[in-house]
């Protein structure tokens, strides 16, 4: 981003994505954000969105730093975009006052890391457990939320989806309200 660009938060804050600064996140902005950007793109037979995920792969750790990290593993999403995966490896984003190009991967890597600094984490980079019901969540949606999707699939080869069904996706509003008290929550388990 160049001299006085910046990304602006639902709350107000500037956010550079290139340079994120953890004082610059706010949980009220991950929430908003996720809870207006649906999976897929939009683009499965029920809406379900990234918020509603997020809270979803959350509640699959009794370890409240797992917990907390599973909340927060999308929430780079919040300022960039939920990149579908057969693609997300290919994009660059140019950041034009360092001049180059950055793999939107290494990006979101950045982000993650502010993330979790500003809700005191100690971990810096999503952990295997989380990916692993990052991926089994993935495995469910695509069950649940496409009619005509039958297992095994070919997006997800060797990956068990969990066992029970989605039922139906909240709507942007209630994904806000319950992914900020799932924060709350584990906030209070964590002091």
């Amino acid at each position: 981003m160049k001299g006085k660009d910046f990304l602006r938060s639902y709350s107000g804050a500037r956010f550079d994505p290139f340079a994120p600064d953890p004082a610059a996140i706010h949980i009220e902005d991950i929430a908003h954000g996720l809870a207006g950007t649906f999976r897929f793109s939009g683009q499965s037979d029920l809406r379900y969105t990234v918020a509603q995920h997020s809270v979803a792969v959350s509640r699959r750790f009794i370890d409240p730093e797992l917990a907390m990290c599973g909340l927060v593993h999308d929430a780079p999403e919040t300022w960039l975009w939920d990149v579908q995966r057969p693609i997300k490896g290919l994009v660059y984003l140019e950041d034009i006052e360092r001049d180059c190009l950055i793999l939107f991967n290494i990006i979101e890597d950045r982000i993650f890391a502010a993330v979790a600094r500003r809700f005191g984490l100690k971990l810096q980079v999503i952990p295997a457990p989380v990916k692993e019901a990052d991926d089994r969540e993935l495995a469910r949606e695509i069950r649940d939320l496409w009619s005509d999707r039958q297992p095994p699939w070919p997006e997800m080869p060797g990956i068990l989806p969990y066992a029970e069904r989605i039922g139906f996706p909240w709507w942007p509003g209630k994904a806000e309200k319950r992914f900020l008290e799932r924060f709350r929550q584990l906030e209070r388990m964590n002091k």
